[in-house]
């Protein structure tokens, strides 16, 4: 997918960017947490925004929008899931690289952290995504969301399913909460609205906690069209994606501070059993003489 297929996408749709989910919804969002959050109300005055850093927020920006959430304006195909990652990933690395040329050494040392803590929760993201791409055999972001067919083999839907639980659980890694977290990563933690690059990362964060919901509200019913609210619909809508924001945030508090490493071997076994769930379920495929 170009950038010009992308930018013909969201003009057809251009509420997506302005209203939701990636506009004025999603900054009233980060607004609320960033009241919410503990930290200093008066951080250090940031560092002048870069070319990057405008960067990271528009990529952020349009990969939020190009999400299938619930009730969002249809488009005429969906992006497929690699693009949209690329967009989101794109705030982390500029933060990482102008963590480490930082003349502060606590900021390199943050960039670091932060560094650490991708390479520990990637390999989890990618083994989870193909496992949530096997029963559909694509990668379109749409088709990943939704849940395998009845006719699906058990070990098929076993793996989408697994999948989607270790998308979830790579989360604080991918996030940077509990012992991964690596502050400042970007100077000073609370509130910086005229730093795009905070917007980007916090834009970001909303981007995977939605992506992480949506296989489990897609069998609701959340992405048809149209769209029938119903009381099992609306409540699948409030709970999954505010048990996933609560799990993390208690994550966050109970672990922060604490030694990755014992974390960084758990994500080791869950890649062992993605893998073989992965490898049991592409043999279950296999055509039989």
């Amino acid at each position: 997918m170009s950038a010009n297929e992308l930018a013909a996408l969201l003009g057809l749709a251009w509420s997506r960017l302005a209203i939701y989910p990636a506009g004025l919804a999603a900054f009233a969002l980060i607004w609320l947490i960033a009241q919410l959050r503990p930290g200093p109300r008066a951080p250090a005055r940031p560092s002048a925004p870069t070319p990057l850093g405008y960067s990271a927020l528009a990529s952020a920006w349009l990969g939020l929008a190009l999400l299938p959430l619930p009730a969002t304006a249809q488009l005429s195909r969906t992006a497929d899931l690699l693009v949209v990652l690329a967009l989101l990933e794109w705030p982390r690395l500029v933060a990482i690289a102008e963590a480490r040329r930082a003349p502060d050494p606590a900021t390199q040392a943050a960039g670091l952290r932060h560094l650490t803590a991708a390479l520990n929760g990637y390999p989890s993201w990618i083994l989870a995504t193909l496992a949530l791409a096997l029963p559909g055999g694509t990668l379109e972001i749409a088709t990943l969301a939704r849940a395998p067919a009845a006719a699906a083999p058990a070990e098929v839907a076993l793996a989408h399913w697994l999948g989607a639980g270790a998308w979830a659980l790579a989360l604080p890694a991918m996030l940077g909460a509990g012992p991964f977290r690596a502050e400042p990563i970007v100077g000073a933690a609370r509130p910086r609205w005229g730093d795009p690059l905070w917007l980007g990362l916090w834009l970001r964060a909303i981007a995977l906690v939605a992506l992480a919901a949506l296989p489990w509200v897609a069998p609701a019913g959340a992405l048809e069209q149209p769209l029938t609210y119903d009381a099992r619909l609306v409540a699948t809508l409030i709970a999954a994606p505010l048990a996933l924001a609560g799990a993390l945030w208690g994550y966050d508090r109970a672990t922060a501070g604490r030694p990755a490493r014992p974390w960084a071997r758990a994500y080791l076994a869950l890649d062992a059993a993605l893998l073989l769930a992965l490898l049991w379920a592409a043999y279950a495929q296999l055509p039989r003489a």
